[in-house]
């Protein structure tokens, strides 16, 4: 494997679940703090993380089926 590979492989990771993940994170923990419930961090969490999910097997079936 060459260096330009695992370099997109990673990028890839970072940009469709990591990026979502911690948005999500910060929008929820911004509800979280103005209405002091707690649990809208966990939901933009998961929100978050789901929305990058569906990003990336959405990018992966592109890419396999052109």
């Amino acid at each position: 494997m060459t260096r330009e590979q695992t370099t997109s492989k990673k990028d890839s990771a970072w940009s469709f679940f990591y990026l979502p993940l911690i948005v999500g994170l910060v929008i929820g923990s911004a509800v979280a703090a103005a209405t002091d419930q707690w649990w809208w961090a966990t939901i933009g969490a998961v929100l978050g993380a789901a929305a990058g999910e569906i990003a990336r097997r959405i990018r992966t079936r592109r890419l396999t089926s052109s």
